[in-house]
């Protein structure tokens, strides 16, 4: 018997599709595996527990929390190849600051309209690129980089691999990071 799917929420940054070429290339660099969709590459920001069914609620209120964060622009940095015994994914090899503190008022704006985060879920900047077994590694690779301008609230039915955006978000693009 086939299992309905899971309704999943959460906060995310997406790359623009200049970038997505440069990830792909990376994902394949990895072996065989369950590779992650190019148009699902995201960096999780904040994530809810699963649902059985739609919670329209918290959607509510997230979209509530994403309403609260008049944010500038800021670049994210991913160039450092990191595996796991089951995935492989992208990470910054520095602290950004601009990013966790973003993650960091929007954790607030989620407590704010009354939302948790998902129980023991940290916020530890990464995109997934796939699922494997395999030994756990850390590589540099060529730096993915993009000026973050907006960020979305992403629906995910899990186990259909469908990716829904429900809001997004512009970030404040300053006359000066224009320019970077």
């Amino acid at each position: 018997m086939l299992h309905p799917p899971l309704h999943r929420l959460f906060f995310a940054f997406r790359p623009p599709a200049g970038a997505v070429g440069h990830i792909a290339a990376e994902q394949g660099r990895f072996g065989p595996g369950r590779r992650i969709r190019c148009r699902h590459f995201h960096v999780t920001t904040a994530i809810l527990a699963d649902y059985a069914t739609f919670p329209q609620a918290q959607a509510d209120r997230m979209i509530a929390a994403g309403d609260m964060l008049p944010v500038d622009a800021f670049r994210l940095i991913l160039d450092l190849a990191v595996a796991s015994d089951s995935s492989v994914a992208l990470r910054p090899s520095e602290p950004l600051p601009a990013l966790h503190a973003f993650q960091k008022r929007l954790a607030h704006a989620m407590r704010d309209t009354g939302l948790a985060m998902r129980p023991r879920w940290r916020f530890h900047p990464h995109m997934t690129l796939l699922y494997r077994a395999g030994l756990r590694f850390a590589a540099p690779v060529d730096a993915i980089s993009w000026q973050a301008t907006e960020f979305v609230l992403i629906h995910s039915l899990v186990g259909l691999g469908r990716h829904e955006v429900l809001a997004r978000w512009p970030l404040r693009v300053s006359r000066a990071a224009a320019l970077c």
